[in-house]
């Protein structure tokens, strides 16, 4: 009976979860999103060359050989490099021409510019390029610029990249005389003494600018009150390079004394852009001596001298331009028609800085007196005076003090 009921309680538990699957199915459930398969994951394949495939060039590789062969020729031969412009070309070009008949056809070239590089065609092996140069020859003084067009084949042979000449032609011929580079010398000191800082340094290379900036090429010449070129002779010659001997006085103000050096200068002047520049400079000091300030004290002294004598137009024309623009000569009038006497007792120079300078003057002055009478007065005046070539003029005062 325990065994027989035991299978009833079995049989009804199946029963009743097969009754609860049934009602699951019938009562249906809204499916959730489906969601979206990943595409199946593809292993990346790294190209691995054929044992028996052979590398070869391709245009782009020959194009770029051809462009680099032909700039460095260029370069080397602007340069006057032969040898290295020698060496780049194709050993048929070089049974062609030797080295000493390559040397002799351009011995006369100081510069090259390329203006124009065009690609015409490009192989495995070889390309073809197209040039437009600007060529410059010093022949004896005469600038001789030629426009050129040549043809180009780059082609390895044997592992190695070379040059052989397809084709030339002359577009253009001009010629045009050299400014001697004496010339160039000496407008450069010229530019100096005139303070021109502008002029005088664009007469330098380009490898000279970049070397010296303009601030310190003023920086270095401001304080040059006076320079001159009292000789300059060729020392060496050539077509792209000349070296020139110069013997130069200057006198530049150093705190509050005037230095005078005379210098024995080697310039080294070279072609560029068709033109002499002054590219360095071999500088010593043959002789310096310090000289006495009074070259200051000169203007001021013969301006009082010229009030104490009673002529104010001598006065007046001792002024700088600058101050007589904004002080007329009836006005200064006006002013110094007191003075009586007037006798400098003291004078100082208080700064020089390049082309303005300051002193401290101490006057003894007899001034007429609204009754008629006069009276001493002393003073101490301060000046600016400001360089004008090679003499100083006044230009502002301030009196510092003042007893009756």
């Amino acid at each position: 009976m325990r065994a027989v009921s035991g299978h009833v309680a079995l049989a009804w538990t199946v029963l009743l979860l097969l009754g609860l699957l049934a009602g699951c199915q019938a009562s249906p459930v809204p499916s959730a999103p489906a969601v979206p398969t990943p595409p199946p994951l593809t292993p990346s394949v790294v190209p691995v060359p054929s044992p028996t495939a052979v590398p070869r060039p391709s245009p782009e590789g020959s194009e770029g050989e051809a462009r680099e062969l032909v700039t460095a020729y260029y370069a080397a031969l602007g340069a006057r490099q032969f040898e290295e412009a020698y060496a780049l070309l194709s050993p048929a070009a070089q049974e062609e021409m030797s080295l000493e008949a390559f040397r002799e056809r351009h011995k006369d070239v100081v510069e090259v510019g390329l203006q124009d590089l065009a690609l015409r065609r490009a192989g495995d092996d070889e390309a073809e390029v197209a040039v437009t140069a600007l060529v410059l020859r010093n022949t004896g003084g005469t600038l001789v610029e030629e426009k050129r067009e040549e043809v180009w084949v780059a082609a390895r042979e044997g592992g190695r990249w070379s040059l052989r000449l397809q084709g030339e032609a002359l577009l253009a011929r001009t010629e045009r005389a050299l400014e001697p580079p004496l010339q160039v010398v000496g407008r450069f000191y010229a530019a100096l003494q005139q303070h021109q800082y502008r002029q005088a340094y664009a007469l330098g290379t380009r490898g000279f600018r970049a070397s010296t900036p303009f601030t310190d090429f003023v920086k270095e010449y401001a304080p040059v009150v006076e320079i001159a070129l009292e000789e300059a002779k060729v020392k060496e010659e050539g077509l792209a390079e000349v070296k020139i001997y110069c013997r130069v006085r200057s006198r530049r103000v150093e705190e509050l004394d005037l230095v005078t050096r005379l210098w024995g200068i080697v310039w080294t002047l070279r072609l560029e852009a068709g033109a002499w520049r002054l590219h360095e400079a071999e500088a010593r000091v043959m002789a310096k001596w310090k000289d006495p300030v009074a070259w200051l004290e000169v203007p001021v002294v013969n301006f009082y001298a010229a009030l104490d004598r009673g002529e104010p137009e001598a006065a007046y024309d001792l002024l700088y331009e600058g101050r007589k623009a904004v002080l007329p000569l009836e006005e200064f009038k006006e002013q110094v028609k007191r003075y009586r006497a007037v006798k400098m007792n003291k004078f100082r120079t208080l700064e020089i800085a390049g082309l303005e300078a300051r002193v401290l003057v101490g006057l003894e002055v007899e001034e007429l007196q609204d009754d008629g009478t006069t009276a001493a007065v002393q003073y101490e005046v301060e000046w600016t005076l400001r360089r004008v070539g090679n003499s100083w003029r006044l230009d502002k005062s301030r009196v510092v003090s003042e007893h009756r």
